[in-house]
């Protein structure tokens, strides 16, 4: 699932969920959620959570394979 995704990238970034939060514009509650997958974001804070965590909406969602 995309929290569960995002979870992954944001810790392989070594951030925290109050750095991601903050240059996002969601709050760290809404990301905790999302994580947890209780809250499926929109597309928009996909794009958001994809470009803070230099990487791709496919790559986030699951399209696309990681390039290691």
């Amino acid at each position: 699932m995309i929290g569960s995704r995002i979870h992954d990238f944001r810790l392989e970034r070594k951030m925290s969920q109050k750095d991601l939060a903050s240059l996002t514009g969601v709050a760290q509650s809404t990301l905790s959620d999302i994580e947890h997958n209780r809250y499926e974001p929109k597309s928009s804070i996909i794009a958001a959570f994809a470009r803070a965590l230099n990487t791709t909406t496919d790559e986030l969602i699951g399209t696309q394979e990681v390039a290691k």
